[in-house]
């Protein structure tokens, strides 16, 4: 492939290179609820030597930092669409260059910023745009989404441009039958057999909670860095620490290691985008101490806190392949010389022993280089992911602070643990970008020592799933119907006092919800061309289009729409009056408790 390289004085120069794929063993995390057993402390990450030729962690650090800007910079070109644009960059200090993949016409935007590199950038060819690669895993996606027993674990844009990366369960000779089940996406698949499903990590740190890497309980999980969100101080953590079943209410950790004082609540709902669950979540304080820009670094956590300290959290950015990055979770303490490998459009995550998984995305994959060594581990979902900033990471209390870009969502890959033993620790961990994890927060801004910090919101739609149940709506759409049951039948009317237009809303789990009539007659659900209802259509998710208008999804990624009630969900189209609705609340949760919808109840059916 022939490439062109631009060096930090803007000189041009031709060069051949050849095209590399960075590929990724697994990608799947598990949460668990975990109980606080007996910690044996051990060093919570070894200090390798320098990769890429570097003097010291500092030097690789501060080239590290020069490349991220370049590749915000190249990334933010404006004029990008689905024809011309980009396809990845890879931030790579061991090559000592960015490498940016562009399809198309290169404008004039991308040679000036590429003119006034302050690195060396090599521009390679690409086949497909992101633009054209996210449409088409939204795609694959969707095809997943329509058969429960798919193979499907992962799916992946090449940062080269020249496809997708499918990761599934099976072995090689399964892969034909997958490419099958996913159709033609119109780009070509590469299929990665013996990716497993990953594992959610869900474990003084103890008893000060005013700063990130700290553990809360229960289940066992950690707190990743403060942010400000509708004015408040709040805390970032992972989306699911918050299990079916569970409390939104957490603790700190008493000396005795069992549940201690009452800090913070849930405070923020289940946002979805693309049908994949942003594992992201928001706690709001209830004690006396303020959230603060810090986070705990050194050993895991333990009463007496030795080995322990806080750093500054001087900065964000968005995370780029090829960076090093460290993880200081509850359990496992700070581990470093941890590379991003892979940007994940969705990811397959299981919860405990009970093999159930859950579709999260987007997220990053970043991968151990220390030989037998973790990344993270069961305890530390919702931990701080960040770019250090000293001489030799983990060494010490750093000078420079630290720039948060991630949140620790799930891991795959079993190593030994560090720190807390006897649980689950893997190789390979997957993070959500603090730019993705703001952006599902209503926008909210990181706090940092330097002012807050925020990210450009861009064009994100995704659902906000309704915290309180039961409600009872009407649900009007912007012709002016409301969606009404008549007998066993849905219709639309323009009576929006009919006694069947109320519709009860009860919680269905992992942010789903049922939608049924408030006469008893049945619940929303969609069927089939031969008329017979799919499985799992009874429950629905909300899509904010913003000014008070809703879109109605369900799991396979259609729409409720009043030009089709009768018959079947409609494909979505935003832009379509009979899919926009306003959900109005007729009364509150003064009605008869309801209990969540366990099935379809025979009756009314899209």
């Amino acid at each position: 492939m022939t490439g062109t390289r631009f060096g930090p004085a803007g000189r041009l120069r031709r060069l051949i290179g050849t095209r590399s794929r960075f590929a990724v063993a697994g990608t799947a995390l598990v949460v668990g609820s975990l109980s606080l057993a007996s910690a044996q402390i051990s060093p919570a990450h070894q200090t390798p030597d320098v990769p890429g030729g570097y003097r010291s962690w500092a030097a690789l650090y501060a080239f590290q930092a020069r490349l991220d800007k370049e590749a915000a910079r190249v990334q933010s070109v404006p004029g990008q669409n689905a024809s011309d644009g980009l396809a990845g960059v890879v931030a790579d200090p061991d090559a000592h260059a960015l490498t940016v993949y562009w399809h198309g016409a290169r404008p004039v935007a991308l040679r000036a910023v590429l003119a006034k590199a302050r690195v060396p950038v090599t521009v390679r060819t690409a086949p497909y745009t992101a633009a054209r690669l996210q449409s088409a895993a939204d795609r694959v996606v969707a095809r997943v989404r329509r058969q429960p027993a798919s193979m499907v674990t992962s799916v992946a844009k090449l940062p080269d441009g020249t496809g997708l990366k499918v990761g599934i369960s099976g072995t090689r000779a399964d892969a034909g039958r997958v490419r099958r089940e996913l159709g033609d996406p119109a780009v070509p698949l590469t299929i990665v057999p013996g990716t497993q499903a990953q594992q959610v990590m869900a474990g003084s740190r103890w008893n000060d909670l005013t700063a990130g890497g700290s553990l809360m309980v229960a289940p066992v999980c950690t707190l990743a860095f403060a942010i400000r969100r509708a004015g408040q101080a709040q805390m970032l953590t992972a989306h699911h620490c918050f299990g079916v079943g569970d409390t939104n209410y957490r603790y700190d950790t008493n000396d005795s290691g069992q549940a201690g004082n009452r800090f913070g609540v849930l405070d923020s709902p289940t946002f979805v985008r693309n049908g994949a669950t942003v594992d992201a979540a928001a706690i709001r304080n209830l004690s006396k101490n303020a959230f603060q820009p810090y986070v705990w670094r050194g050993t895991n956590g333990s009463a007496s806190g030795d080995g322990q300290f806080k750093a500054k959290v001087v900065g964000a950015a968005t995370p780029q392949i090829g960076n090093y990055v460290c993880t200081s979770g509850s359990r496992s303490g700070e581990i470093c010389n941890i590379k991003v490998v892979e940007r994940v459009d969705t990811y397959l995550a299981s919860f405990g022993t009970d093999g159930k998984k859950t579709l999260y995305g987007p997220g990053w994959t970043g991968q151990q280089k220390t030989s037998g060594k973790s990344s993270a581990g069961r305890g530390d979902s919702g931990g701080p992911v960040y770019l250090d900033n000293q001489s030799s990471p983990g060494s010490g209390p750093p000078s420079g602070g630290v720039t948060a870009v991630g949140v620790i969502s799930a891991g795959s890959v079993s190593k030994p643990c560090q720190g807390v033993q006897n649980r689950f620790c893997f190789r390979n961990v997957t993070f959500v970008g603090i730019d993705d994890a703001l952006h599902a927060l209503d926008n909210a801004a990181i706090i940092t020592t330097n002012g807050d910090k925020t990210f450009p919101a861009g064009t994100r739609p995704g659902t906000v799933a309704r915290p309180t149940y039961p409600v009872h709506e009407e649900l009007v759409d912007a012709g002016g119907l409301s969606i009404d049951v008549s007998g066993n039948n849905i219709v639309a009317t323009t009576d929006l006092n009919a006694p069947g237009d109320e519709w009860v809303f009860t919680d269905a789990g992992d942010g789903w919800t049922n939608i049924r009539s408030s006469l008893g007659t049945g619940a929303l659900a969609d069927a089939d061309d031969a008329g017979n209802l799919i499985p799992d259509s009874y429950k629905w998710k909300f899509t904010d289009l913003g000014d008070g208008w809703t879109q109605i999804v369900n799991f396979d990624g259609r729409c409720v729409s009043t030009k089709t009630l009768g018959h079947q969900a409609a494909a979505c189209d935003a832009s379509d009056p009979a899919q926009r609705f306003q959900v109005v609340e007729v009364e509150s949760d003064d009605h008869d408790p309801a209990t969540p919808v366990p099935g379809y109840t025979p009756g009314s059916k899209l």
